[in-house]
């Protein structure tokens, strides 16, 4: 799904009262903004966000969610609390997560989630290249992306 492509990284849930849906806004407006700049249009480029609540977050709710900003978000959940792969990927990435019960009386088991808050920009192979400034605009961090894409390529240019 994204071999070959340079992508956007971000780690939520849905749930998230606050920091996951600003940012998959700001992401969603990056993306809008690099597909409409000139260099952006032949760039393979996607932005995928990963559940941190797998055990809520089924592949349903992720869809439904990612309606809500636009149709070009790539939603990924683990299959369970235990999930090995979820586990291993937030340590690559280097995210904790911590929860926080919540207890409520229509929900006595409901919680939230205390997370690294991070989006990190992957090249074509998966390797790391950057993590965005979260003081930049989306205008600001659109240009950022491109700047470390194209000098990605060069690089690879040189190289070969």
């Amino acid at each position: 799904m994204l071999s070959g492509y340079y992508y956007l990284i971000y780690f939520g849930y849905t749930r998230c009262p606050d920091v996951t849906p600003s940012t998959l806004y700001y992401l969603s407006s990056v993306y809008r903004i690099i597909r409409n700049l000139p260099e952006g249009a032949y760039l393979k480029f996607k932005v995928v966000f990963v559940s941190l609540d797998p055990e809520r977050d089924t592949p349903k709710v992720m869809k439904e969610y990612l309606l809500n900003f636009g149709k070009n978000l790539i939603g990924v959940t683990g299959s369970g609390p235990n999930d090995l792969d979820l586990k291993e990927c937030l340590k690559k990435f280097k995210i904790n997560t911590k929860k926080i019960e919540k207890a409520t009386a229509h929900n006595p088991k409901d919680y939230l989630l205390d997370s690294t808050a991070r989006v990190c920009l992957m090249d074509p192979d998966n390797k790391y290249l950057y993590h965005l400034d979260p003081s930049l605009s989306e205008q600001q961090t659109a240009k950022a992306i491109l700047t470390k894409i194209i000098s990605n390529e060069h690089m690879k240019e040189k190289i070969s």
